[in-house]
């Protein structure tokens, strides 16, 4: 037989201390419930782990909060209208979701479950241009920033990502849409002078070294440069051999290293 206590209600409010569901507050006064302490029933979604009694204790719960529908494959029309919910797409209910998941850290397990489910997804177009929006948006921290420079460090770039960044660099910075743009010369013809033999000449003179005073660093491989930039000018005063690099450097401000080389010509030939 069950023994039962009562005891008057305290006026102020009672520390009833965590776990102990066998006390409930009846009709003004405290009901102590004197029964033996059996081990609580488990969660019948198989989680493995013990529910807690329903409200007033008077029976335990067959589910742990939010573990009654584990399992359940719903269909395509039901996730249909689930997803096309009028609720869930209004500011209120996504700014509530943003807040509950705020903060938030999955398990490993978790982590590796969500990382399997994700292989092979492709997102659309549409969908990727609002995760980049958004993200900018967002800001990525320092943090994030040198992790991901890190992890992608020396890490060669497949044959797809080459071919896009190469799209895209030909839509940004081709033809009429770069800086340096000067209106197509270097698809010119040379001048019937501009042969194999006077290049060789060019750079047997200078010693195939690269003849920029302030390269310390010469590339391996040279070529021979137009000072004045016009290639149907062929005269031994107006070529020059550079390396690779100090080559690639004339491509910009060339007012300035057409003064830079004729100087660096009148010098060497004075001497």
């Amino acid at each position: 037989m069950i023994q039962t206590e009562f005891i008057t209600a305290p006026k102020v409010n009672t520390f009833i201390p965590y776990g102990m569901t066998d006390k409930l507050f009846t009709d003004g006064a405290l009901y102590f419930n004197k029964m033996e302490k059996t081990s609580a029933p488990l969660c019948k979604c198989g989680c493995g782990k013990s529910v807690v009694r329903a409200y007033r204790g008077k029976k335990w719960n067959t589910y742990i909060d939010g573990h009654n529908r584990r399992g359940t494959i719903c269909s395509e029309e039901q996730r249909k209208k689930i997803s096309e919910n009028p609720y869930r797409q209004t500011p209120e209910y996504k700014e509530k979701q943003r807040i509950a998941q705020t903060g938030r850290k999955h398990s490993e397990e978790t982590k590796r479950k969500i990382s399997e489910a994700n292989k092979g997804r492709k997102l659309s177009k549409e969908t990727r241009k609002k995760q980049s929006i958004a993200a900018k948006k967002r800001g990525a921290p320092q943090a994030s920033l040198e992790a991901m420079w890190k992890s992608t460090r020396g890490t060669p770039l497949p044959a797809y990502r080459k071919q896009q960044l190469s799209e895209q660099g030909k839509k940004l910075y081709g033809g009429s849409g770069n800086p340096n743009w000067q209106g197509g010369i270097s698809f010119l013809p040379y001048g019937p002078g501009w042969t194999a033999a006077l290049r060789r000449k060019i750079k047997e003179r200078d010693n195939y070294i690269c003849q920029n005073p302030k390269c310390k660093n010469p590339f391996p491989m040279v070529d021979v440069h137009h000072i004045d930039y016009d290639k149907e000018n062929n005269e031994e005063y107006n070529l020059i051999t550079l390396c690779k690099r100090c080559h690639g450097y004339t491509q910009v401000n060339k007012k300035y290293w057409i003064f830079y080389y004729q100087n660096t010509t009148k010098q060497k030939i004075k001497q």
